[in-house]
């Protein structure tokens, strides 16, 4: 099982981005699942969105990032091949 110690000692902070946002989605539900939770405090204080999407929106932001590093690896190697 990975601790937050290991993911930082590589140098990968993705995992703890991830994390928090796995938080956040949480905290935003708390409300409608509880029925007595915190208001969302994010969206009363900024006003425009609820932290839940945020954390979405973050999940996407990674997602692409690590697509698109995938992307980059297979075009170099496509390139190395031809070569």
């Amino acid at each position: 099982m990975k601790t937050i110690e290991k993911c930082l000692e590589r140098g990968n902070n993705f995992n703890l981005i991830r994390l928090i946002a796995a938080l956040f989605v949480i905290y935003g539900h708390t409300a409608a699942v509880t029925g007595n939770g915190p208001n969302d405090i994010y969206l009363q204080y900024v006003g425009n969105k609820f932290i839940g999407g945020l954390a979405v929106d973050i999940f996407f932001i990674i997602s692409g990032f690590f697509i698109s590093q995938r992307g980059q690896e297979v075009h170099l190697r496509i390139s190395s091949a031809k070569s």
